[in-house]
């Protein structure tokens, strides 16, 4: 049921589920208030929407994580150029769009007054009218920082450029107008071509997004959401990326498949005690999930020694409806995935109509019921 997994990826609070069959629900909708797959926006009081680091030891450490240069911006306020860099490279849609793939800075101590704004998660926010993102005080504190680091007191010619490496190394200084042009594509290409240099790399959406899946595994290994989790792990098993992130990600892969065979025990369990369609559905669900792995492997064995006994087969006609279920379910979902809601609340009502008793009715029950708030 993969395209379930998409619910529980996008719910930002996990909420605490009961330890049986039913802790297989999905029971928060990311469509009616829920989580994000992306990181958050830029909080910007004007035309500049770049997500600027609040500190030079931050940016350092997201910098080696994610294997990305830091782009430091040294801009003073009332001169000609500096007033360029501005409005034609900060303002410019190619730099926001390149600021997903590097770390950057804004390094002014200009004092531009500061604007109340909202963030995403409703939190009011004081930041610069001109820069955005940062307060005043975060804004300050990150310039000295770098400043500090690199040019101790000696003055520096503004505007310039400068790109230190993810060792907190400077690959180069750049002074506009004498060492590269005041265009946003100019600058652009020249960062481009140095993120080549140093390899593979993650933007900030998928740091974002692996720092977001490392935080909510040890909840659902807790809760034995090990289908679900090893769903949204399984893009990082081919990953050729040696990154921090994405190798804690492929440990965590291994660290599933061990847990989750106490899950094989658990349906088997099920079976046993005559809940034989929640432990076969729970063995099916596990199957495909740790295909090619040791549990994937553990719940095939499981099901073929099952399928033929009086148990199972007293329950086959309730098998074949909980399945049509779940593929119908599955439907639902990849019509809300693609934001076609009213189709999907449409094709939800119409599982809790046919297949109300089913594990996945109960499903589509939660559904309806987060859709129409």
């Amino acid at each position: 049921m993969k395209s379930v997994m998409t619910w529980v990826l996008m719910v930002g609070i996990l909420i605490a589920l009961v330890p049986d069959a039913d802790a297989q629900r999905r029971r928060n909708n990311p469509r009616t208030g829920g989580g994000t797959d992306t990181p958050p926006k830029p909080v910007s009081a004007g035309d500049i929407q770049i997500p600027w680091a609040n500190s030079y030891r931050g940016a350092l450490e997201e910098a080696a994580a994610r294997n990305a240069p830091i782009l430091v911006f040294y801009l003073q306020d009332g001169e000609e150029g500096n007033e360029r860099v501005v409005s034609k490279v900060l303002a410019n849609k190619s730099m926001t769009e390149l600021s997903d793939r590097v770390i950057c800075m804004i390094a002014s101590t200009a004092d531009h007054g500061e604007v109340e704004v909202e963030t995403e998660d409703g939190a009011k926010k004081m930041v610069c009218k001109r820069y955005g993102h940062l307060s005043k005080s975060e804004r300050r504190r990150a310039e000295m920082e770098v400043r500090m680091k690199f040019f101790q007191t000696n003055p520096i010619k503004t505007p310039l450029y400068q790109l230190i490496n993810p060792k907190g190394e400077e690959i180069w200084a750049k002074e506009v107008d004498i060492d590269i042009g005041d265009s946003a594509g100019e600058l652009v290409s020249v960062v481009m071509n140095d993120l080549k240099a140093l390899g593979p790399s993650l933007s900030r959406e998928e740091f974002w997004r692996a720092q977001r899946l490392l935080e909510e595994s040890e909840d659902l290994m807790a809760q034995g959401e090990y289908a679900e989790l090893i769903l949204a792990l399984e893009p990082y098993a081919k990953d050729s990326r040696k990154l921090g992130a994405v190798k804690q990600l492929q440990d965590l892969i291994v660290q599933v498949d061990k847990a989750a065979l106490g899950a094989v025990e658990k349906a088997e369990a099920m079976i046993a005690d005559r809940r034989v369609i929640d432990g076969i559905l729970d063995l099916e669900e596990l199957a495909e999930a740790f295909d090619g792995l040791e549990t994937g492997d553990a719940a095939e064995e499981a099901l073929k020694k099952h399928e033929k006994t009086d148990a199972v087969k007293a329950f086959r006609s309730e098998l074949k409806d909980e399945r049509k279920a779940i593929k119908l379910l599955e439907s639902a979902d990849e019509l809300a995935d693609r934001g076609r809601l009213a189709s999907a609340l449409k094709k939800y009502k119409q599982i809790v109509e046919k297949h109300e008793t089913t594990r996945a009715g109960r499903e589509a029950a939660e559904r309806i019921r987060d859709l129409e708030g």
